[in-house]
């Protein structure tokens, strides 16, 4: 495997370490800050919201700017802002800190898939993408699992914001050293390019369809991540401890899931290899919502987040696949914005959904958009 795609890899799983922890860490912010529960929604959703604006922008300039310096500046601040949250003492330095610590995920994100699927050759896409996803899950997981073993040591909480950081900082010496090719494209290729890099210039009717099947199947993903724990506790009333180790679980299955995405991607093709992975979070959701067994229950959420997990990998890919190479950059900020929104407006739906049939009806309305989803890729155009 070329150096510079395990450059590009570690440094995801280095951007993700801080994915879940502000989540954990909620109800720690809530005692020792004494923040009220708009305060502590504010916590969540502010540094969301921005990441999602900013994606888009940083597609346009992932597109024109060299992937080493959006790389290099994603691990900065990265290391930063981790430091600025481990000092902070009052709610606005917290949602300063947390939400530059965000942002540096979509700094990173539209540059590193789109130097991965430059620097790499076609049919290598599924095995670059899957290595790249197992990363950013170990990564997350790594960075949860970590955090009650660091909340031991004498500075609490803290020590996660100001220790992870070494690391974090002392990776930009790789990237500074590591020739990351597939960067910003030649003055001969900008000469030759049709139609400036945006929004409209990339949403061909076939990625325009590609979207609103990715749309339905996060708007899936979203209920249930959202709601599984609310249903295990208050559906199955399993204790809170044993609901959070479940869902928990599913961070480390995500690295086996995405390997085996790549895999079955790079054999079967990005279509076959997507159908499958929904087929596979359909069924696993329709036994999950037929048992109260804790052990059967146990082994098919796993299932599923083995499935759900394995997705990202030909979506990846067919990203790549249906945007034209100097584009890609945009196509993949459009790519996650897409994720973005419906993941922030899905939970409001499914919340309808619930109160107006129950908890147990996530899973006929994930089945839905999984179903849909999976007939709309089958007429998706590949060129």
């Amino acid at each position: 495997m070329k150096r510079e795609l395990w450059v590009v890899c570690i440094t995801h799983m280095l951007i993700e370490l801080y994915l879940l922890t502000h989540l954990a860490l909620l109800p720690v912010f809530m005692e020792e800050l004494q923040l009220t529960l708009f305060q502590a929604a504010m916590i969540a959703t502010v540094p969301s919201l921005l990441s999602l604006l900013v994606n888009v922008p940083m597609g346009l300039l992932a597109d024109r700017v060299r992937a080493k310096i959006l790389l290099l500046s994603s691990i900065l601040i990265e290391g930063l802002s981790a430091l600025l949250v481990s000092q902070a003492s009052d709610v606005y330095t917290l949602i300063v800190g947390l939400s530059l610590l965000r942002i540096s995920i979509p700094v990173y994100h539209n540059p590193g898939l789109s130097a991965i699927s430059r620097f790499t050759e076609r049919r290598q896409w599924s095995q670059a993408l899957g290595m790249h996803n197992a990363l950013g899950s170990l990564g997350a997981a790594v960075g949860a699992l970590s955090l009650p073993i660091l909340m031991l040591l004498p500075f609490g909480w803290r020590s996660a914001y100001f220790l992870w950081p070494i690391p974090v900082l002392a990776w930009t010496i790789p990237i500074i050293k590591t020739g990351i090719s597939g960067d910003a494209e030649t003055e001969e290729e900008e000469s030759q390019r049709e139609t400036p890099s945006n929004f409209l210039s990339i949403l061909t009717p076939a990625f325009a369809t590609f979207l609103f099947m990715f749309g339905l199947r996060e708007m899936a993903i979203a209920g249930i991540s959202t709601f599984m724990t609310t249903y295990l506790t208050g559906g199955l009333k399993l204790s809170r401890i044993t609901a959070t180790l479940i869902f928990g679980l599913g961070s480390l299955v995500g690295v086996v899931g995405s390997l085996s995405g790549g895999y079955l991607g790079e054999k079967m093709g990005e279509r076959k290899g997507m159908t499958l992975a929904l087929l596979g979070c359909l069924t696993s959701l329709l036994l999950l919502a037929s048992t109260s067994s804790l052990e059967w229950l146990v082994v098919t959420y796993l299932i599923y987040a083995f499935f759900d997990s394995s997705l990202w990998i030909p979506g990846g890919s067919l990203v790549a696949h249906l945007t034209p190479r100097d584009r890609r950059g945009v196509g993949y900020s459009t790519y996650f914005f897409t994720q973005g929104t419906v993941g922030a407006l899905s939970p409001a739906i499914v919340a309808q959904v619930i109160g107006t049939y129950g908890l147990w009806y996530i899973f006929p309305f994930a089945i839905l958009m999984f179903a849909s989803s999976t007939i709309i890729l089958q007429f998706i155009p590949l060129r």
